[in-house]
């Protein structure tokens, strides 16, 4: 049986799942989400820790292959399935990191030995309102703001204060022009958050966002993981 191995490793190219041989004493205990010791690299390597994502029958797979064995399953049980290791997935797309770190924000012990480097220190670009929501339906009403764009990205920012700009280039269609365009004009900040440290949990999200939420969900549906 092979196992395929998502290894801890801080390298986004090395962001990807490794083919394992599985010894016959391991077929019995090896499940899908059980971390693992494997020897990683050309030559002798070097020991290091990974998870299994996917098991493979011995009639699904080219047994010419020239493949190392797992060294040993350091889990007696799993706290992983399939369904969070797609969220995993989706994570590492959504904040920068790589699988394996958000996978271990799922584990029992995820808060001490997270690793932050690979996740800490991202930022993305946040709109935020410059002026009161008064003075800019004032501006509205006194014909002062006349593009129906800008009036839509405005009354957006009034329902929800703090919206990242890739929010609204995809869900409201709008391009990052008018958006510099509406700043320009004094009406809007743009400002840089840390993804960790951006608390979103107060946003009244419009359908077109909420959407935009479900689009990569939906992309993650695939059989397998294969990060």
């Amino acid at each position: 049986m092979v196992a395929k191995v998502l290894i801890d490793n801080s390298n986004k190219k090395l962001n990807k799942v490794y083919d394992y041989l599985l010894k016959k004493e391991d077929e019995y205990t090896a499940e899908i989400g059980k971390r693992v010791k494997v020897n990683f690299g050309n030559g002798k390597g070097r020991s290091v820790e990974g998870i299994i994502v996917r098991l493979i029958k011995d009639d699904e797979y080219d047994k010419s292959s020239k493949l190392k064995y797992i060294d040993s399953i350091l889990d007696k049980e799993s706290f992983l399935d399939e369904s969070k290791l797609k969220l995993a997935k989706w994570i590492s797309k959504m904040y920068f990191c790589n699988v394996y770190s958000a996978l271990k924000l799922m584990l029992p012990d995820a808060g001490e030995k997270l690793n932050k480097k690979a996740v800490v220190g991202k930022q993305i670009n946040v709109l935020v309102l410059n002026k009161s929501s008064e003075e800019i339906e004032r501006d509205i009403e006194a014909k002062k703001i006349t593009s129906a764009r800008h009036i839509k990205l405005l009354r957006e920012l009034i329902t929800n204060p703090k919206i990242p700009m890739e929010d609204i280039i995809n869900s409201l269609n709008i391009s990052k022009d008018i958006i510099k365009k509406v700043e320009k004009n004094g009406y809007i900040k743009i400002i840089k958050e840390d993804v960790l440290n951006t608390d979103y949990s107060n946003v009244q999200k419009s359908y077109k966002l909420i959407n935009l939420i479900i689009i990569p969900c939906d992309v993650m549906t695939a059989a397998h993981v294969d990060p």
